[in-house]
């Protein structure tokens, strides 16, 4: 009986291990080259993302954990103070950030985590583009 359940319990806990809700508590910090860069606010943020443990739940261009959002391209997704009202309040299954980051980490994470982008920002069309392109009403 004491071999079944030392067994069952060893089962249970590989399946958990291994369960997409289980956190990736190994998950190694993200490499230099999917952060970008080495210095400044954005290499800060990803080793904020690390410190606090967000990377074991969040994927961030394959590395990291399945258990929240994959945040490879957030960036697209919200701004900045959407990014820091989700810290701030949490979700269903992400704690609440608030008390537990210095103002310092919290400007280092959203930049990393601003800077998350498919796409580089996309601001307005230059000057005379309509014209340019045979349209002239705007």
């Amino acid at each position: 009986m004491v071999v079944f359940a030392i067994v069952m319990v060893a089962y249970y806990s590989h399946e958990g291990y291994l369960a997409p809700w289980a956190p990736r508590l190994n998950a190694p910090r993200l490499p230099p080259q999917v952060v970008g860069v080495t210095t400044g606010p954005v290499a800060a943020g990803a080793n904020v993302f690390y410190d606090k443990g967000c990377e074991f739940c969040h994927t961030v261009s394959g590395y990291g954990g399945i258990r929240g959002p994959d945040l490879s391209f957030v960036g697209d997704r919200l701004i900045r103070d959407q990014i820091a009202t989700r810290i701030f309040s949490g979700a269903t299954n992400m704690p609440s950030y608030s008390g537990k980051l210095t103002q310092q980490e919290l400007n280092d994470l959203l930049s990393f985590l601003v800077s998350r982008r498919r796409l580089p920002p996309v601001g307005p069309p230059p000057t005379g583009f309509h014209a340019a392109q045979g349209n002239t009403e705007k």
